[in-house]
């Protein structure tokens, strides 16, 4: 089975509870995240396990993912 690989842009609280229930999907990975902030995208990535971490939005559009979940308003 192939691994379909996510990304997350804007890392607030509802992007905290999709990072989460993802690791209850068989064959998804979150692979990459983005945010304004570089600081914040790679704490948000250390502590879910994610590979790739970006601090500019168009970033995350260049890293493999597959389908990007955008949690900002």
């Amino acid at each position: 089975m192939d691994t379909f690989k996510w990304g997350i842009i804007g890392l607030g609280k509802i992007a905290h509870k999709f990072a989460s229930d993802l690791g209850w999907v068989e064959g998804a990975s979150l692979h990459a995240v983005a945010s304004r902030s570089e600081e914040r995208s790679q704490a948000f990535a250390t502590k879910y396990g994610v590979l790739h971490s970006y601090g500019t939005y168009q970033g995350i559009l260049a890293s493999g993912i597959d389908a990007v979940y955008i949690a900002t308003p």
